[in-house]
This record gives C-alpha cells, structure tokens and sequence, in this order.
C-alpha cells in the first residue's frame, strides 16, 4: 500500500475529506496511470468523494481514470471503483435516473 496506507486509514476511520486529500496526493505522486498505486489512490479517492456527497467530483475521476487506461486491464479493475461510485449514488438519491446518465458515459 505504500503512498496510500495513510489514506486508508483516515477512511477507515471515516474521515473522509483527509482521505481523499491524501489519495490525490498519492494520485498526483506517480506519473504512470497503469500504475497499481494510482490505481488503489483513484479507487480511494472515489469513494471519499461519494461519502463526501461530491458525487461529480467521483464520477469525473472514475472516467478519467479510464480514458488514460484506456484498452488495458487497469481499467478493468477500476469497475470496481465505479460500481461503488455508482451504487452510493444509487442509496443517496433513491434511484431517481442520475445514475443512469453516468453509467451510459
């Protein structure tokens, strides 16, 4: 885990603006997309901004991450990330057709 344990722990213990901050800097740390930490940092920083209530804000970021991964298996595991992301936003608004516009992006 690395540039991202500290991350996780402030979002074990729910503080989530800290952690989301730290998975950005870790985010922001490493250059190559592919890479494995950047990958757990957006992961991370998704669902922060879901339980921050800045759904757009972890939205924008899943599919960012999978236009830079684009045609490799990293953007396979960040479905991960966006069905949380997803699925959060599902509980929060009800079910009320916002979702469905950020899964057909």
């Amino acid at each position: 885990m690395g540039r991202t344990q500290n991350a996780h722990t402030l979002a074990k213990n729910q503080n989530w603006k800290e952690a989301r901050a730290r998975f950005d800097a870790a985010r922001a740390s490493v250059r190559d997309w592919h890479s494995p930490v950047v990958r757990r940092a957006v992961e991370g920083s998704v669902i922060s901004a879901t339980r921050l209530g800045l759904w757009d804000d972890g939205i924008a970021l899943a599919l960012q991450f999978v236009e830079k991964t684009k045609g490799t298996l990293e953007v396979a595991t960040l479905g991960q990330a966006h069905s949380i992301c997803l699925k959060e936003l599902r509980q929060f608004r009800g079910g009320q057709g916002v979702f469905e516009v950020a899964e057909s992006a």
